[in-house]
């Protein structure tokens, strides 16, 4: 089956990797045209602002409380990852390593609803 969407999304591993602190989790990204995703580089966007434009969620139970109850995903529960050192250049890079692999197949670039 074909369904035709402009909401295609990957997983891909978010690491955190900083001298004090190490986690990781799995972020679900847009699969965005490249057109998109090098319009969105050239603007120079800062680390935050990138993954606000690119992250639509997580995976169920990779982000908890301080207690281990998994977190859904929400504007408010984004920007309290966001807040945390180290995490919005997770997203970036998790983005863009799983950017590739996701759009390996029959053509070069995505394109809407592919």
């Amino acid at each position: 089956m074909l369904t035709l969407s402009d909401d295609i999304r990957f997983e891909s591993l978010c690491k955190i990797n900083l001298k004090a602190y190490k986690a990781e989790f799995r972020g679900v990204f847009k699969l965005l045209p490249e057109s998109e995703v090098d319009a969105l580089l050239k603007q120079n966007l800062e680390t935050k602002e990138f993954a606000r434009r690119v992250m639509v969620g997580w995976v169920f139970g990779d982000v908890t409380n301080p207690a281990g109850e998994p977190l859904v995903f929400s504007p408010e529960a984004f920007e309290q990852v966001l807040s945390w050192p180290g995490a919005a250049m997770a997203i970036f890079k998790g983005f863009m390593d799983g950017y590739s692999p996701a759009t390996e197949g029959n053509s070069d670039a995505p394109s809407a609803g592919s």
